[in-house]
């Protein structure tokens, strides 16, 4: 057990982080009210519905250069939202060195994944990671693949899987909020809903 963390301290993961706006670790965020869903409409984004709600779906249009524009005025889920390694952090049992540490790793993965779509000529950054895999394996599987794309598409699938284990471990809370988004589990036809 370490000592907790200051909220200053613990507050600067997330600036180096990012992961729960970027749509690696969920593919949308639930907005409530009608000020969250006006909030995104007026900057012309396209709210998808589902369950009589609206959802935003990821990665955030608000979240620009590693830093989110409308941080005082995010959805409540946004606010929310602790990942499980800054509340290890907040509680003691994970210094922050350690997180930065696991941060940066996950920020090398996600490279080496975005790597492997450019090699495939995929570009769909606006997509989150389940739904750009997911387009990119329908498209795939329409053409036979020479064996150098076989080979990147095989290389995608591990660090995407990698990427997930990380993920899961380090980064997804354990006992998840009441309306959860979908987390994104890039590799499954269907998302996680918790």
């Amino acid at each position: 057990m370490f000592m907790k963390q200051p909220a200053r301290m613990t507050e600067s993961l997330c600036l180096a982080c990012g992961l729960c706006c970027n749509g690696a670790l969920f593919a949308d965020v639930i907005l409530r009210g009608a000020s969250e869903r006006a909030l995104f409409e007026d900057i012309g984004c396209v709210l998808r519905t589902q369950g009589g709600g609206k959802r935003l779906p990821q990665p955030c249009p608000a979240w620009i250069q590693s830093r989110c524009q409308i941080y005082d005025r995010r959805p409540l889920y946004c606010r929310e939202f602790d990942c499980q390694l800054l509340l290890d952090c907040r509680n003691g049992q994970m210094t922050s060195k350690r997180a930065l540490s696991l941060i940066r790793r996950a920020a090398r993965q996600l490279g080496a994944v975005e790597r492997c779509f450019q090699q495939l000529n995929d570009r769909s950054t606006h997509l989150c990671l389940r739904l750009r895999f997911q387009r990119l394996r329908t498209r795939l599987a329409r053409r036979h693949l020479s064996p150098a794309e076989s080979l990147i598409f095989s290389r995608l699938g591990l660090r995407i899987h990698q990427l997930n284990l990380l993920l899961s471990k380090y980064f997804l809370p354990s006992s998840p909020p009441h309306e959860s988004p979908r987390k994104t589990n890039i590799l499954t036809a269907h998302p996680s809903v918790t």
